[in-house]
């Protein structure tokens, strides 16, 4: 494919300057599922939010050009512009001053640049030094500059560089090709990386020298993340699996019908994004996991037969956004999902969500209150629980049905103290439709 890099550095520069030109999004921050269907096979495999909108990634792997797809798209999910720039890979990440540092190759050359969110750029640096490599994935060094895993013949290449793009070190696990890269506590490196048999978990300790790794037959990892001191894992087929350095595991988030493919952490709790069977359909997948695995909530998004989450990255108010891909028929599709903090998507921005005919719904006997509160579940066999979170996204109380199928909140969280005046959302755990009702204790 014959490539112009003025023209790739032109498209890029344009994305962020037409982000930057749009109003910065009001507090109560709009949510969204919003499908890109697109001529031929697609799929956004990653997602960042910039000062106005959200910044879109992935690839096209069945039109035979290794062209990659960038969407800029406004706090709506609203296509500012959609562009395939000539290059063969894309990877991006967010600097710590806000900056998009975007890897990708030409001609077999792999370059990386940083452009501000007025469309200026930065730097920009290629790298001939590493023929034939394709930027996988770039992330932040917690003591500045960035870590960049890349493919090629020989293997795995890790990159470590410097706050302007320039090589502090590289390192190369061979037979090997790598699927995801975080900076852990102590500027040590985790990398996952696909091999004979299985995957393999790799770290690499500030000067790129191998500080350990363990092996993990048979599993296909796609995503890997620091976590309460480990290592969480994202294996396509296995859920989420939380080992020490060592590989010992510590605890597997594995719900029947659920693949799992990509990994954020969000303070002390972990977001996976992935798809799950529902009948004969396969539907998005977001959870929110706490330290030992356990489902805060359990959310299915999208229509249709066939959708799938590649990847989850967190938003300034607390919620999430999530991309992948669709089947429509003849060709695959994109699709984006901006949810609250909740995991839950609200049609019209602000709340207030009309559920579909037929969907069951949960209603209060006397909103607002200033004592307890009875709850119905109409429309279908109650669930085994209700969980109450304020407006944080903080898991206040869980609720179990009495006998008569009806839930009794006494105005208290599961520490037993009362639960201030405010506004509460009470949804249904796993496994029923994700309906919300709206409390307001006085």
């Amino acid at each position: 494919m014959v490539v112009d890099p003025v023209k790739t550095a032109s498209v890029s520069v344009g994305l962020v300057a037409l982000l930057a030109a749009v109003p910065a999004p009001c507090p109560a921050s709009p949510t969204f599922l919003a499908a890109y269907p697109c001529e031929g096979d697609d799929f956004l495999r990653g997602s960042m939010e910039v000062s106005a909108g959200y910044w879109l990634f992935g690839s096209v792997p069945a039109s035979g050009s290794g062209d990659s797809r960038i969407l800029a798209v406004d706090p709506y999910g609203v296509i500012l512009l959609d562009s395939l720039p000539p290059c063969e890979s894309y990877a991006a990440c967010l600097s710590p001053d806000g900056c998009i540092v975007s890897a990708f190759a030409q001609d077999g050359m792999p370059v990386i640049r940083m452009d501000s969110q007025t469309g200026s750029p930065v730097w920009l640096r290629q790298y001939p030094a590493y023929p034939g490599c394709l930027p996988a994935a770039i992330t932040p060094r917690p003591g500045g500059g960035y870590l960049a895993a890349m493919g090629g013949s020989s293997g795995s290449l890790v990159l470590g560089l410097d706050p302007g793009g320039n090589v502090k070190w590289d390192a190369v696990i061979p037979a090997s090709t790598p699927t995801a890269i975080s900076a852990a506590p102590g500027d040590t490196a985790l990398v996952s990386v696909i091999v004979t048999g299985g995957s393999g978990v790799v770290i690499l300790d500030p000067d790129g020298q191998t500080a350990g790794g363990f092996d993990c037959p048979g599993l296909i990892l796609r995503d890997i993340e620091p976590f309460q001191g480990d290592v969480a894992l994202a294996a396509v087929g296995s859920g989420v699996i939380l080992c020490d350095r060592s590989g010992l595991q510590a605890w597997q988030y594995s719900p029947p019908g659920v693949e799992v493919f990509g990994l954020v952490v969000s303070g002390d709790r972990l977001a996976a994004a992935g798809s799950i069977m529902e009948g004969s359909a396969r539907r998005s997948f977001l959870a929110l996991l706490d330290a030992d695995g356990a489902a805060v909530w359990e959310r299915s998004y999208g229509y249709g037969d066939s959708f799938r989450s590649i990847s989850v990255s967190p938003c300034s108010d607390g919620g999430f956004c999530s991309v992948g891909g669709y089947d429509e028929g003849i060709s695959l599709g994109s699709f984006a999902i901006r949810t609250d903090s909740l995991g839950l998507v609200w049609p019209d921005g602000v709340g207030g969500q009309e559920p579909a005919p037929g969907t069951p719904v949960l209603t209060a006997s006397c909103n607002p209150s200033t004592s307890s509160i009875w709850i119905t579940y109409a429309g279908g066999p109650p669930p085994e629980r209700l969980l109450v979170f304020d407006c944080s996204g903080r898991l206040v109380e869980r609720l179990s049905p009495t006998d008569d199928g009806r839930f009794l909140w006494d105005g208290s969280g599961e520490s037993g103290m009362e639960a201030p005046a405010g506004v509460y959302l009470v949804s249904p755990a796993s496994g029923h439709p994700a309906t919300v009702l709206r409390l307001v204790r006085l």
